[in-house]
């Protein structure tokens, strides 16, 4: 079948079981940091060749999605989840209704969807809540969105929130327990994205239709504590939970004393990502509880979403390249696997993404909007226009994608050979900062005799801490005569890359320590 007609069948390269994975978390948008270097590690292997330094030997973010879960309940659970069940979805009118709330009070909230006979309600909170419609009643009462002063009362309710600080800015109500300073940070990027974001969509031609609710972000002081509170697993830098609609973020990442610098900037690009979530939710861009494919739900962020290092971390602006992903797609877009494969399908197909899909979000959304601006402005109003719990949001079928890279084709009227080809050759051309490029890096060096080979495999971290669980993962794979010949050795160096250069040359068989 020839490129062109293949827009006209999808082909069906998701699983039944991929499609059941992707539905493990309802709300919930993370997006996934790494020990590694730029969320990436780099596997090298003498087999494969040094050039395809970019596969990533990372956990997939498939199984953060599929395991994510609270793992030991806080009274704050309603906080990271609701199950809204299943059955036929009805979209509301947005009547007002009568109900009760967490704490038993009678409150006067908004009819969102009726999913089987359970009802969806937006609270004055601005959160989403499940009720049974017989303890509900109809209302000639309005509803009144809460004022910020009461979304912190009840906030401030559980003990957890009790003692936190808060502060506010013009879109964003912060409740806090971290320091002033990086919560005066957090709320100048997010400030300034949601003002940029907006103006961009406006001169786009979008319609916003902003809610009546302050942005709320919840600061914790470490990813312990935040992972605590959300049962998240390592891995995840903040989330904006769309059934609370709050972004939850944290301070002091884990492997900040490894890389404080590159740890700062990381955990600031994840803040500015999940803001542009919320942002693109509360502007009715992205209906809350609404399915777009994940590829254009998370490359839209990173489009938006760039940040920069200069006196201090700051937004770049819309469209402008984002380093992180930039740095992580480097090696693949001029590896010759970039080349003998056709990456469109795999993007367009993914009902997860580990943290390279991400990067490959980011890059065919830089592409699209600049070599088709038109066509994919327009296919982002066609998305645009989904309601909540629809095409798949509560149970994701492999037809859902097909229908979703088929609604892609019709719009973007370009054969797949050519788009990955104009993606390549457009990411190329981009020019960027590595973001990790000075700070201290570890090279793992493992060899060992294979028959009559000796085979390398070498791995470049950032922290650590990881050390011990790459080691372990290799030397498991060893037969124990393998295990015999096998050596590991730890090199560490200040930047990464010095250690690039040396695993380099170490791969090419030449152990020369080259330190310019």
């Amino acid at each position: 079948m020839s490129d062109s007609g293949r827009w006209a069948k999808t082909p069906k390269l998701l699983s039944r079981q991929a499609c059941r994975q992707s539905n493990a978390v309802h709300g919930l948008t993370m997006r996934k940091i790494s020990t590694f270097s730029q969320a990436t590690f780099y596997l090298f292997s003498k087999t494969f060749l040094f050039s395809c330094c970019f596969l990533a030997a990372l956990a997939s973010c498939d199984a953060v999605f599929a395991q994510f879960e609270i793992k030991d309940p806080s009274p704050e659970a309603k906080l990271n989840h609701v199950d809204f069940g299943s059955g036929t979805v009805t979209q509301s009118p947005g009547h007002s209704v009568e109900v009760r709330n967490e704490w038993g009070d009678r409150v006067i909230a908004k009819s969102y969807a009726l999913i089987g006979e359970r009802l969806v309600v937006l609270l004055p909170t601005g959160e989403l809540s499940v009720v049974d419609p017989k303890d509900v009643r109809l209302t000639s009462t309005p509803f009144r969105p809460a004022s910020r002063r009461e979304i912190l009362d009840e906030l401030q309710q559980y003990d957890r929130f009790k003692r936190w600080k808060f502060a506010q800015s013009k879109n964003h109500l912060f409740l806090y327990h971290c320091s002033g300073n990086f919560v005066a940070k957090v709320a100048k990027i997010l400030e300034t994205i949601h003002m940029g974001v907006s103006e961009h969509l406006v001169r786009k031609g979008f319609q916003l239709k902003p809610d009546p609710f302050p942005l709320v972000v919840l600061i914790f002081p470490t990813q312990k504590e935040f992972q605590e509170f959300s049962g998240s697993p390592d891995g995840i830098g903040a989330y904006y939970n769309t059934i609370t609609n709050h972004v939850v973020l944290f301070e002091k990442s884990n492997i900040s004393d490894d890389a404080p610098i590159f740890a700062y900037d990381q955990v600031l690009s994840t803040v500015a990502h999940e803001g542009v979530h919320q942002t693109l939710h509360n502007l009715g861009i992205q209906r809350r509880m609404s399915r777009w494919p994940m590829w254009l739900s998370e490359g839209l962020p990173e489009y938006f979403a760039p940040t920069t290092k200069g006196r201090d971390v700051i937004w770049k602006g819309v469209g402008q390249v984002n380093d992180f992903r930039m740095s992580q797609l480097a090696g693949l877009v001029h590896s010759q696997v970039a080349s003998a494969n056709n990456l469109i399908p795999e993007i367009l197909t993914r009902p997860a993404i580990d943290s390279t899909g991400y990067a490959l979000s980011w890059g065919l959304v830089h592409y699209l909007a600049d070599a088709h601006p038109d066509a994919f402005w327009e296919y982002v109003k066609e998305i645009s226009k989904r309601q909540p719990f629809e095409r798949g949001a509560l149970e994701l079928q492999a037809e859902d994608i097909e229908n979703d890279v088929e609604l892609f084709g019709e719009n973007i009227d370009t054969s797949l050979t050519q788009l990955h080809m104009g993606m390549v050759e457009h990411l190329r051309s981009l020019r960027y900062r590595d973001p990790a490029q000075d700070e201290t890096h570890y090279l793992l060096l493992l060899q060992y005799i294979e028959g009559k080979r000796q085979r390398r495999f070498a791995g470049i971290t950032l922290s650590r801490d990881s050390i011990a669980e790459w080691k372990a993962e290799h030397i498991a794979d060893l037969t124990s005569e393998q295990l015999k010949s096998a050596s590991f050795r730890i090199i560490e160096f200040e930047t990464k890359a010095l250690a690039e250069r040396y695993g380099a040359r170490w791969m090419a068989g030449d152990n020369r320590r080259v330190l310019h």
